[in-house]
């Protein structure tokens, strides 16, 4: 083990026989010594995080990061975390009028809401509609999906500014060509 000390910070090292981790010394050491040399910063946000999962969305608000969904060692979740970068804090979301749990599905944020479309539910069937979410009040509002021809699963979808547009997909038994078009009502 290598122990460095720079501006009263310990930095570790834990040295293997590989060259990896070689390369991996040499670009810390050439990034602090001062020769020019830079390296992207990789930093762990995983204190007060939400429970682990996979399938989940991510979206960006201008401020925080929120997660939500997916699916872990548990099952499917209908929980989620906003990601404070300024405060490096985690606060855990509403699940009052949440969608119901699913993985597979696209979050979109509109610059108010964060909406959530589709994906696979328990039993593995493919959701329609979802859920809109307020991050500034930490409220759900449903989504109707009396509209909604079928369940999109893996699917794209995308914020136009005015209209979210989901393509593509599976219905959970077939490849989908086509896709639907959401125009939320922001107050």
């Amino acid at each position: 083990m290598l122990i460095y000390f720079l501006k009263s910070v310990m930095y570790l090292f834990q040295i293997k026989d590989s060259l990896n981790s070689l390369v991996i010394l040499a670009h810390f050491l050439l990034a602090i010594s001062g020769l020019g040399y830079t390296q992207d910063l990789y930093e762990s946000i995983s204190i007060g995080s939400p429970e682990d999962r996979l399938g989940h969305t991510a979206v960006w608000t201008g401020n925080e990061m929120i997660i939500w969904g997916g699916t872990n060692q548990n099952g499917y979740l209908n929980t989620g975390g906003r990601y404070d970068l300024s405060t490096d804090k985690w606060v855990p979301i509403s699940v009052g009028d949440a969608p119901v749990a699913r993985f597979g599905h696209t979050s979109i944020w509109t610059g108010k809401y964060m909406i959530v479309w589709g994906g696979y539910g328990r039993n593995g069937v493919s959701l329609r509609g979802g859920g809109k979410y307020d991050s500034s009040t930490d409220r759900w509002t449903p989504l109707s999906d009396m509209t909604i021809p079928s369940g999109q699963v893996l699917h794209t979808a995308i914020w136009t500014d005015t209209q979210m547009i989901v393509w593509g997909g599976t219905s959970g038994k077939n490849l989908i060509n086509t896709g639907n078009k959401y125009t939320p009502i922001c107050e």
